[in-house]
């Protein structure tokens, strides 16, 4: 009985700690999302890259958790879309759980805005 409530409260830090790392991740997206609006609104256009949001727009780059590497990022004149690659680590264009079609999908991805078509 001990192992199976050791397991038990393993299990839930390990869900704990999944559901902080995913709030972090909505938070960084919103607020770099914001800050790509912002720059829009000030010329005319998305950033080609989210270097150009330095330093008066954000003062680092945004570092996915679940890569280590930056966020992702991608625009065309009319929208734009940055994301994490999610718990899977694989890229998958920011298509997340709700855009699955087939059981066997696995896109995790987490996005703030919408560039799929």
């Amino acid at each position: 009985m001990a192992q199976t409530l050791i397991t038990l409260h393993l299990y839930s830090v390990e869900m704990l700690l999944h559901s902080r790392i995913k709030s972090e991740i909505w938070k960084t997206l919103s607020v770099t999302g914001l800050a790509i609006a912002e720059y829009a609104a000030t010329n005319g256009r998305y950033p080609d890259s989210l270097k150009e949001l330095l330093p008066d727009y954000l003062d680092e780059i945004p570092i996915d958790p679940y890569s280590d590497q930056p966020m992702l990022y991608q625009q065309s004149s009319n929208t734009f879309m940055i994301y994490s690659v999610g718990e899977n680590g694989i890229d998958d264009g920011g298509r997340t759980a709700e855009d699955r079609t087939e059981s066997e999908e696995t896109w995790d991805d987490l996005r703030f805005g919408n560039l799929l078509e």
